[in-house]
C-alpha cells in the first residue's frame, strides 16, 4: 500500500519546500518515487508542514522506565518496546538509549540489550549512548563519581565486547581534559564510535585537543561544563571554531534560559542538535513519585519540570522532543523547518546515518505532520500512521507510610549510588540543573557535608524526611501549583544565571 502526501510544505535542509508530493510504501517502509501513478491513498495536508521523523539523540527513559533498570532480558525488552511505542506521539520515530554512569558489570549487562532494531508500531532503537564513566568528578551532576574511570581503563574493560565495534555502542560522552583522553578518543573513533565532550571542566584549548583527536559533538552544551565567559569560553566556545563540532542543547525552558538557547542555536544552526535528556517520569501524569537507587528522594513532576519534593532542585526534564523544537522556534525566531533540522538532518549528519532523517527516496518513511508553530499533529512510522494506544502505567505515585527523620549529612553512605551532597543547595552553582539518571551538573564543594545541613530541604531542623521500611501504598495525584521556570522561589541560581566579568 502506498500513501501520497500532497499540498504540503516539505522540510528539506532547513527550508519549507512547496509543490512536491511525498509518497511512502507501507510494504517496504520506505519513501518511494513520487512519479508513480498508482496510489492507494492520497492525503491532502492543507498546506501543513511535513517533516522527517524526529530522532532523539539522548534520552534516559520515560513512561516509568529508566534504561539503567535491568532485571532480566525479557522484561527489559518489553519495557523498551513500550517506550518505543510511546515516542511517536511526541514526533520521535527513532532514538538512541542513553546509559549514564553505572558499574562496569551493569554496562556489560545492559549495553548488549540495546542493539539497533526496528520495533513494530514504535520508534526504531538505533543503539546506545554511554554517558560515562570517563567524566570529571567536578562536573558529575547526579552521576556516581565513585564509578568513574580514567582513560587508562580500556573501553572493553568498562563496557565489554560491545566497545570493540559500533554495532551497538554508537556514542560515548567523555571529559577531554582527563589524562590520556586524546588516546581514548582515538580508540573509539577507530571503531567508528562517535565521541561527544561533556561533564567536563575542560578549557577551550583542551576541548580543541579533543576535537583534533576525533570528537565530533558537545553534550548538553552549557550544562555540566564551564560557563561561557568573555576570556575563558570553555567547551561552549567551540561551537564557532573552524572545526566546530555538533552540539546538543536542551530547550525545555528549564536547563537553558531561552536567550542562551537562542544564542547557541544562532551560533551555528548547521551543527545544533536538540535533545530532551528525559528521565523515567517523562510521559507520566503530574504528581510526586518515589525515588530510586540513584535519587533516593521523592520526585515531584509538574509539566516538564521535575524537582526533589519540597525543593526547587531540578533533577530531570520531561519535555517531549516536539515540545523542545517548538520552544526553540518560539524563542529564537527560526522557522519550523530550521528547528526540525536540529532533530533530523543534523542528527544523522553527526551519526552518519544514511537511512533516515531526510525526506528522500529510499530513506525510511518516518514522517511527522506539524502545525504552523511546530506542534506535532500526526506521526507516520515506516509508512504507517501511528496509532497512539498506550498501556496503562503501574508506576507508583508517591508512597505513604511511617516516616523517619534523618540528618542530610548522614546520607553520605546511603545506597552507594548517590553522593549525598547532591542536595547541597548552598553549593549549587551556575550548573544548577540536573536530571535523575546523571544529567546536568550540580557542583559540590569539599566541605559540602556541612553546607548540606543548611540546605532548603532541611533548612529549619537539619533533617530530611525519608520513607521508613513500611510497605508502600499509592495515593492519588495532588493538584500542584505551577512553579516559575525562570526563577527559583528561594533565590537559588539557575544554570543560566551566569556572572559576567567587567573589562579591566
Amino acid at each position: 500500500m502506498t500513501t501520497r502526501f500532497t499540498n504540503c510544505r516539505v522540510c528539506r535542509d532547513g527550508e519549507p519546500v512547496t509543490g512536491e508530493d511525498v509518497v511512502v510504501s507501507a510494504q517496504t517502509g520506505l519513501i518511494v518515487d513520487p512519479t508513480s501513478k498508482v496510489d492507494d491513498e492520497v492525503i491532502d495536508l492543507g498546506n501543513k508542514i511535513l517533516a522527517p521523523g524526529f530522532i532523539e539523540l539522548q534520552t534516559n527513559g520515560m513512561r516509568g522506565f529508566h534504561f539503567t533498570h535491568f532485571e532480566n532480558e525479557a522484561s527489559y525488552q518489553k519495557k523498551l518496546d513500550e517506550v518505543a511505542r510511546y515516542l511517536p506521539s511526541t514526533g520521535v520515530t527513532a532514538f538512541y538509549a542513553t546509559i549514564p554512569t553505572v558499574s562496569s558489570d551493569d554496562f556489560k549487562k545492559i549495553l548488549p540489550s540495546l542493539a539497533p532494531r526496528d520495533i513494530p508500531g514504535g520508534a526504531s532503537l538505533l543503539g546506545a549512548h554511554a554517558e560515562g564513566p570517563y567524566l570529571h568528578p567536578d562536573k558529575k551532576g547526579a552521576h556516581n563519581s565513585s564509578l568513574f574511570h580514567q582513560p587508562s581503563t580500556s573501553p572493553v574493560e568498562v563496557y565489554g565486547n560491545v566497545a570493540s565495534s559500533n554495532k551497538t555502542l554508537k556514542l560515548v560522552t567523555l571529559a577531554p581534559e582527563l589524562k590520556g583522553a586524546d588516546s581514548l578518543i582515538g580508540s573509539f573513533v577507530a571503531n567508528n564510535i562517535r565521541v561527544s565532550l561533556g561533564h567536563s571542566t575542560a578549557s577551550y584549548d583542551e576541548g580543541l585537543s579533543g576535537l583534533k583527536s576525533g570528537a565530533t559533538c558537545l553534550t548538553h552544551t552549557l550544562n555540566a561544563m564551564p560557563p561561557l565567559s568573555s576570556r575563558t569560553p570553555g567547551l561552549a566556545g567551540l561551537v564557532t571554531s573552524s572545526t566546530a563540532p555538533y552540539y546538543s542543547i536542551i530547550s525545555d525552558g528549564h536547563h537553558l534560559h531561552p536567550s542562551m538557547a537562542t544564542l547557541l542555536y544562532h551560533s551555528n544552526p548547521a551543527r545544533c542538535i536538540i535533545i530532551t535528556d528525559s528521565i523515567e517520569l517523562a510521559g507520566l501524569e503530574d504528581g510526586t513519585y518515589p525515588g530510586h537507587a540513584q535519587i533516593p528522594f521523592n520526585q515531584t513532576k509538574i509539566g516538564s519540570r521535575v524537582v526533589i519534593e519540597g525543593t526547587e532542585t531540578l533533577i530531570g526534564g520531561c519535555a517531549g522532543l516536539g515540545e523542545c523544537v517548538a520552544n526553540l522556534v518560539k524563542w529564537s525566531g527560526c522557522s519550523v523547518a530550521e528547528g526540525v533540522k536540529c532533530v533530523t538532518e543534523n542528527v544523522v549528519g553527526l551519526m552518519g546515518d544514511r537511512d533516515r532523517g531526510k525526506i528522500e527516496v529510499g530513506r525510511m518513511a518516518d514522517l511527522v505532520v506539524l502545525g504552523d508553530e511546530g506542534e506535532v499533529e500526526e506521526t507516520w512510522v515506516a509508512g504507517k500512521r501511528h496509532q497512539n494506544s498506550l498501556p496503562a502505567m503501574d508506576y507508583p505515585l508517591i508512597f505513604t507510610g511511617p516516616r523517619q527523620s534523618r540528618s542530610i549529612a548522614s546520607l553520605s553512605t546511603a545506597n552507594g549510588h548517590l553522593d549525598p551532597l547532591y542536595l547541597d543547595r548552598t553549593a549549587v552553582s551556575r550548573d544548577h540543573n540536573t536530571t535523575g539518571a546523571g544529567r546536568d551538573d550540580i557542583a559540590t564543594s569539599a566541605s559540602g557535608a556541612k553546607s548540606a545541613a543548611i540546605s532548603q530541604v532541611a533548612r529549619d531542623n537539619d533533617t530530611i524526611e525519608e520513607p521508613a521500611t513500611a510497605p508502600a501504598t499509592t495515593v492519588g495525584v495532588t493538584e500542584l501549583s505551577p512553579l516559575p521556570t525562570d526563577e527559583c522561589a528561594d533565590g537559588v541560581r539557575h544554570a543560566w544565571d551566569v556572572e559576567t566579568e567587567e573589562d579591566e
